[in-house]
């Protein structure tokens, strides 16, 4: 048995101590007189003296006991196993990679998982011990167990690298560590804080090590996986560039090409600001508005600059517009690289600079030669209805009829008729368009099917003076030739200028012109 204050019990020892003495000290002591008249009583007396002195014996013992019993109880006695208690322990590892390096808010993630690791601290008994170790460490040196007030500085201890990890090697220095002949290093659990990086978990390699390792390991391990959304950061705010892009697949110079920014300012203040306030209490206020300076370059060129007014948590997508000029085109490089820029004018709504920068890449090439073949060319008049086949696909891809913003189109244009074709024309074409021919020649047909063999892109479509006869016995040459597939010599259905009334005209499946 175990006192947790022995003084009230030694106390209780001497007061009973006490007690004894003072009876031993002061009893009764008297002088036997000869008396005839006491003969009686003293042979009365001899018979009782026996239980008389039972009786003074156990009312003694009673009160040594109570005093000595609440010695004892005041000094709060407690029993004690022979074996000592088993102490919880638990083997901590903290990912120190490269990958753990990322800036969110002022902190990196090492710093979010020691956080993570400092909240797990206070769920442990205060008996537990904890041993703290890094992934990435070329000392190997024997952890130390720590009470929970000292793990602390362990972990202040703990610096990033700039070395990607290998799990595998990871999990044998922990068998390494286990193994060793030590009653100290048993651990209970393991527990690893890591951002869980594609490149380190992502391989079959990594996985079966893992399971390998879980499969003989007899302790229960734990992955803790940290990212910059768990920050304990308060009041987090942040502006950046949320989206970048363009409608054109490719410029050509000269072109004016649009592009669609979109900037966003998240503000966890204003948001909680926005759900709390109530449009009827004068104290609500709107959250003023920020201004940010937009700048892009293109090669190294500042071609667009611009300030926008910004209100926090509502993303706001603006226009910038930009000229392929010559100062643009002297690298000779296939790709204009573009990025945008974005500063605030007040640095505190901006606590990660890292993403306010937007990056594109957007090809660069001549503009491609589309050449337009019917049955009219160069000798169509609008005024006298020679109107050609290829008349609307033209004015489509025409920028000028699509009131764009640029004069320039990506494309250029040669309309012309059948007989017009040479080797020179379809050596620079990207695209061949031929409508309301009333049939090919065989010349033709073998240029055209080299044109097609080398890449390029035909599209016949009927109409106007298109005739499926002679389409068919020179251009279809059992299959090797340039139409996809046999015609029929009868068309079906009638054009509108045999019968104006007709409400059903056939239309190109643009679907099955797909390149």
């Amino acid at each position: 048995m175990t006192l947790e204050s022995s003084l009230f019990a030694i106390a209780g020892i001497l007061v009973a101590v006490g007690l004894i003495a003072i009876r031993l000290l002061f009893r009764n002591r008297f002088v036997a007189v000869p008396w005839a008249a006491m003969e009686f009583l003293q042979e009365a007396y001899r018979k009782h003296q026996s239980r008389i002195r039972w009786r003074d014996t156990l009312l003694m013992a009673t009160r040594i006991f109570a005093l000595i019993a609440c010695g004892y109880t005041f000094s709060r006695p407690y029993w004690t196993s022979s074996h000592p208690e088993e102490v919880q322990q638990e083997l901590w590892i903290f990912d120190n990679s490269q990958s753990m390096r990322l800036s969110t808010l002022n902190s990196t993630l090492l710093d979010v998982a020691k956080n993570k690791a400092t909240k797990s601290l206070e769920t442990l008994a205060d008996t537990c011990r904890v041993a703290v170790i890094p992934f990435i460490d070329s000392t190997e040196i024997q952890p130390e167990l720590r009470l929970k007030s000292e793990v602390h500085s362990a972990l202040d201890a703990i610096e990033l690298t700039n070395s990607p990890g290998d799990i595998r090697e990871l999990w044998l220095r922990v068998e390494r560590l286990r193994n060793l002949n030590s009653i100290q290093l048993r651990f209970d659990r393991i527990r690893f804080f890591t951002d869980l990086q594609n490149t380190m978990w992502g391989t079959d390699r990594s996985i079966e090590s893992l399971q390998d390792f879980v499969r003989t390991c007899s302790v229960p391990v734990e992955l803790i996986r940290v990212d910059h959304t768990q920050s304990s950061n308060t009041g987090a705010s942040n502006l950046f560039v949320s989206d970048l892009k363009t409608t054109e697949k490719y410029v050509v110079p000269g072109m004016t090409v649009r592009v669609n920014a979109t900037i966003e300012w998240q503000n966890e203040l204003g948001k909680a600001s926005q759900l709390s306030s109530r449009p009827d209490t004068e104290t609500s206020r709107p959250t003023p508005s920020k201004s940010v300076q937009i700048r892009m370059i293109v090669d190294d060129v500042e071609v667009v600059s611009k300030t926008l007014e910004l209100l926090p948590n509502e993303p706001q997508m603006t226009e910038l517009l930009f000229t392929v000029d010559e100062t643009l085109t002297s690298i000779e490089s296939p790709f204009l690289s573009l990025r945008v820029e974005i500063e605030p004018s007040d640095s505190a709504i901006d606590q990660l600079a890292y993403d306010n920068v937007g990056h594109l890449m957007i090809p660069l090439n001549d503009p491609a030669l589309i050449l337009f073949v019917d049955q009219y060319g160069d000798r169509e008049d609008v005024s006298r209805q020679r109107i050609g086949e290829t008349y609307a696909l033209r004015h489509l891809l025409n920028p000028k009829t699509r009131n764009l913003s640029s004069s320039v189109s990506p494309f250029r244009f040669e309309y012309l008729r059948h007989e017009q074709l040479d080797d020179r024309l379809l050596a620079e074409a990207r695209l061949i368009v031929i409508a309301g021919v009333s049939g090919p020649t065989s010349e033709s047909v073998e240029r055209l099917r080299n044109f097609v063999q080398r890449g390029g892109v035909l599209v016949i479509i009927a109409g106007g003076e298109f005739d499926p006869k002679e389409w068919q016995n020179v251009a279809w040459k059992d299959g090797d030739g340039i139409l996809p597939s046999r015609l029929e010599p009868i068309p079906y259905g009638v054009s509108l200028d045999q019968d104006p009334q007709a409400a059903s005209p056939f239309f190109i499946e643009f679907s099955t012109v797909d390149d």
